[in-house]
């Protein structure tokens, strides 16, 4: 049976039912629902994802550092996830289906407003910057520290 999820394609065996079996996987779909919080026996806090990747549907949980911006996604938001993906067998009306499942520590968004580290305006672009207006000016030579 060949099946296809997000940008990872993959042959799915007939699984043996005491086989373990995980896959580095980049998951990029549709979310089904809101996001939910959790938070796991161990007390690390993690968010419950259910994702539509192409016909698949990805139960993903994700352990990030800042869950915030992910927790404020809704149904129908994109989302790309890196993870384990385990696919696992199971019985509906007396049919084995394939179950995915994603344990994720990294994900984007771009409906997430994630923060992003601030940067030294004065470091590489500022020297860029003057490089430019030294260039366009006229004013003398150019610095030796050139980013380039």
């Amino acid at each position: 049976m060949r099946k296809t999820c997000g940008i990872v394609s993959r042959v799915v065996p007939q699984i043996p039912a005491d086989a373990a079996m995980s896959i580095d996987a980049l998951i990029s779909g549709r979310l089904v629902k809101d996001p939910e919080a959790k938070v796991s026996a161990g007390g690390k806090s993690y968010a419950l994802m259910i994702v539509k990747s192409g016909e698949d549907f990805i139960r993903c949980l994700l352990f990030a550092e800042d869950l915030t911006p992910f927790l404020k996604l809704g149904r129908g938001d994109p989302v790309a996830l890196v993870g384990s993906l385990t696919p696992s067998l199971y019985e509906r009306s007396g049919v084995q289906q394939i179950g995915l499942s994603a344990l994720c520590s990294r994900a984007i968004s771009p409906v997430a407003k994630i923060a992003r580290p601030k940067t030294d305006k004065a470091g590489t672009q500022g020297q860029f910057r003057a490089a430019a207006h030294a260039q366009r000016s006229g004013d003398g030579d150019l610095p030796d520290t050139l980013p380039w």
